[in-house]
């Protein structure tokens, strides 16, 4: 109502302004007329909003009397429900006996898991009881039948956070036996979808649904011809029972499938380029130059060798069991990490320290390189004043050197700030985008393009030194 009247004033104003300015014998009618308008537009808006409101507020009086204690119309305490009453019980008790000195360190210094787990939702796998592990050690994306799909924003978003800004080192799908959404693709589909929530559940496990129709397995594909006879003479399929061996074996066979998408997805092959280009193959940085080295310390040195496992629970034995399907950067096949020193860091191996040398070597050669150099340009520069001093054709001579050699020769004041060469780091390449995917370019192709800005920036302000260092010798020599 407030903005209809401001609108309804904005355009009788304008109107008004108008018709002030454009004065005419039937423009209409007089300023005190209007202004008279307007108050009365004004008293009726806001009697209207009143009014408005009070019959609003008579509404809301009436449904909450006629909707008692059902809380219908408006927020109330969940503290009636015993369910809540024993979670909220269940978390005084926590908070008794958590270790709260290392929850401290985990608000002060933040995560690091090393571990990002892709597990199901299902509530009787919940990994911190699985594994007996402390908050901050599995950063986590939960779903149901533990899928990993190329379209999911939301499963890859959690993956890049977890890479590229907490630095997880290990990347699990972690299936279990007994899983609801992986029976629910053995069992005989619904007729018709007979309401929302059967056809988004249905749509969800359909990739499960199809593994089933065309896995090789043997335990699966004997299972599918007996439920496929079974259903050719009308009858129904149920879902197995959970000791049933080509149900155990669809439940591993997914686990295999998310491994895989999850290494052929362009957020993985990306890091997986990007470890291949900088480390060694026992996880130690290449060879690199200060620039490089600068830039890993401000990036906190994250880096690290990154791998993909796949492993099943077994809700009744309590069992974690590996599938053996681990995949990482092509030539870390046989990387073990190095052992800890006892503080939590890792100690150096034998090539980091081999290293550290070299890099040191090359930079000195390098300085010594850059100090010889800058030894002959001022030489040059020496000889070119002189021989200027002595006539005016040394602008000739040089001219014709340049001539007969096809380079252009330039004399470089002892001034003069001569631009360094730049490395440019080599490009990773980008992975295709084969599975539809969200595409996220890793840093390695972010650090090659500011490489090959700062090449060019640098033969810019090469060119330019040249062209001042060509306007002083040509103004000494007239």
């Amino acid at each position: 109502m407030l903005a209809k009247s401001l609108v309804s004033v904005f355009c009788a104003l304008a109107f008004s302004a108008s018709t002030l300015a454009h004065p005419h014998p039937n423009a209409g009618p007089s300023s005190d007329e209007l202004i008279a308008f307007l108050h009365r537009r004004i008293e009726n808006s806001n009697s209207g909003e009143s009014s408005a409101a009070e019959a609003s507020s008579s509404t809301s009086a009436s449904s909450s009397e006629a909707t008692g204690s059902a809380g219908s119309a408006g927020a109330f305490s969940a503290a009636r429900f015993p369910d809540v009453q024993a979670a909220l019980a269940g978390n005084q008790r926590f908070r008794d006996t958590r270790d709260a000195a290392a929850i401290q360190a985990l608000v002060d210094n933040g995560q690091k898991p090393p571990f990002m787990m892709v597990a199901c939702s299902d509530s009787r796998a919940p990994e911190a009881t699985i594994f007996d592990s402390k908050p901050g050690t599995f950063f986590m994306e939960r779903n149901i039948a533990n899928q990993y799909k190329p379209g999911d924003e939301n499963a890859q978003s959690v993956m890049a956070y977890g890479i590229h800004v907490l630095g997880v080192q290990h990347i699990v799908i972690l299936g279990h036996y007994g899983c609801g959404g992986i029976a629910a693709s053995i069992a005989t589909p619904p007729k018709a979808q007979i309401n929302v929530a059967s056809h988004i559940v249905n749509t969800w496990i359909g990739d499960i649904r199809t593994l089933y129709l065309t896995s090789d397995r043997t335990e699966i594909a004997e299972m599918r011809a007996k439920n496929l006879a079974i259903e050719a003479e009308g009858g129904t399929v149920e879902e197995p029972d959970i000791k049933e061996p080509g149900f155990r074996a669809l439940v591993e066979e997914n686990v295999k499938q998310q491994v895989q998408r999850i290494a052929d997805s362009s957020v993985m092959k990306n890091r997986f380029d990007e470890i291949v280009t900088k480390l060694n193959t026992d996880g130690t940085p290449k060879p690199a130059t200060e620039e490089r080295r600068a830039k890993r310390a401000e990036e906190g040195e994250t880096l690290k060798p990154i791998f993909v496992h796949g492993w099943v629970h077994d809700l009744e034995t309590g069992e974690v069991l590996d599938l053996n399907v681990s995949v990482g950067p092509a030539g870390f096949e046989d990387f073990v990490p190095p052992a800890s020193n006892g503080e939590g860091e890792a100690t150096p191996s034998a090539t980091e320290t081999a290293s550290a040398p070299s890099e040191t070597a090359t930079e000195t050669a390098t300085e010594s390189a850059s100090n010889s150099s800058s030894s002959e340009e001022s030489s040059t520069t020496a000889s070119s004043s002189a021989a200027a001093e002595e006539g005016e054709g040394e602008g000739e001579a040089t001219s014709t050197s340049s001539a007969a050699t096809g380079e252009e020769t330039v004399s470089t004041p002892q001034n003069a700030v001569v631009a360094p060469e730049t490395e440019v780091e080599p490009t990773v390449p980008v992975s295709a985008d084969v599975n539809n995917d969200v595409r996220v370019h890793g840093p390695s192709q972010v650090n090659a393009r500011r490489s090959n800005a700062r090449a060019l920036a640098s033969s810019l302000l090469g060119r330019s030194v040249s062209r001042i260092s060509r306007r002083g010798v040509a103004a000494e020599n007239s």
